[in-house]
């Protein structure tokens, strides 16, 4: 039987989300061939919802280890990196290797908006030939706040899959904290820009299908390419064939909404709310998207221009707005 270690990261906000995450996960691997352990990094999590999350585990015959993560987040508090939407979570990921013990020689990452749609064994022991990090490129291309990323291909952090042994001996956590030490830069996706910045050779390409974003599920290729026309990224054929049969689907937000808020125009809010339906999490509600006036004027020129013309305005216009907005809140 395969053996797949997973790891998540939560706040008691994102923990209904990450509990829909983890049934999609369980539902499509159930069998007999593949055995799951998680490790999930909480902070703040409520009793409640750590009781829920073992819950799920028991349902489905699979492990789940709860790590309180709060002292490791003082310890990212207190370093030269910038937050992401006034959050530092997701930065947790980068000393992952802090709290999950020495026996894991193999870990797959995934964020509390991905949904799990087929079996995943096969990462198990897929050939990183070599490399510590296997990830897939950002559907949305290099933002233009990242420093000197602009000439390689940029990766998205939302799936990622460590070779942990690797990832020790080279001191990776170690090289991460002597650069934020020693740098000032402002980095507009600080946890995913130090992984392309830093661990660039060590990065393999591995297939869209696992790590779907949400600007293939909403625009044709054409409509993609024309706003997008990187010669590196994946063929056209490619990503209709991960559109055909996804493996992990992530649910990036858009106009401010996430396909768990009420009344959200989320392309996978109906697949989204499938899952919690089925979870420990089904009277779980969450309130509106965010709303301030940019994001209502992206909403309304949406329905109203058509997708040729919005989608090159709104990249122009949120990578303007990433170069002033220093919060990283937009």
């Amino acid at each position: 039987m395969k053996e797949l270690n997973v790891l998540y990261i939560c706040d008691d906000t994102f923990a209904p989300i990450a509990g829909v995450s983890l049934t999609s996960l369980f539902e499509n691997n159930s069998n007999t061939q593949i055995s799951i352990t998680v490790y999930l990094l909480w902070v703040g999590v409520s009793s409640r919802n750590r009781e829920l999350f073992l819950q799920l585990a028991e349902k489905y015959g699979q492990t789940i280890h709860l790590i309180d993560a709060e002292p490791l987040m003082q310890k990212i508090c207190s370093l030269n990196l910038s937050t992401y939407r006034g959050s530092a979570m997701t930065n947790l990921r980068l000393y992952f290797d802090l709290l999950i013990p020495d026996s894991v020689h193999r870990l797959l990452y995934l964020d509390c908006d991905t949904l799990v749609c087929a079996p995943v064994s096969e990462l198990a022991d897929l050939d990183l030939k070599g490399r510590t990090l296997g990830m897939i490129l950002d559907a949305y291309g290099s933002p233009e706040a990242a420093v000197n990323i602009t000439d390689t291909p940029y990766y998205n952090a939302g799936v990622i899959l460590i070779d942990c042994n690797r990832w020790r001996t080279g001191n990776w956590g170690a090289k991460i904290e002597t650069y934020l030490r020693t740098g000032d830069e402002h980095l507009s996706h600080p946890d995913q820009d130090l992984l392309n910045l830093l661990c660039r050779s060590e990065i393999l390409r591995l297939p869209v299908r696992y790590n779907l974003q949400t600007i293939h599920r909403m625009y044709s290729n054409q409509i993609y390419f024309k706003c997008f026309p990187c010669k590196d990224y994946y063929s056209e054929q490619e990503i209709n064939e991960a559109i055909a049969s996804p493996a992990i689907l992530h649910m990036i937000r858009v106009f401010g909404e996430n396909p768990w808020n009420f009344g959200s125009h989320h392309p996978d809010e109906e697949l989204f709310l499938r899952y919690k339906n089925i979870s420990l999490w089904n009277s779980w509600s969450a309130g509106s998207g965010r709303d301030d006036p940019l994001l209502r004027i992206e909403r309304i020129l949406f329905f109203l221009l058509p997708p040729s013309i919005f989608l090159p305005l709104s990249v122009r216009a949120i990578r303007w707005i990433q170069k002033f907005d220093k919060k990283n809140n937009y």
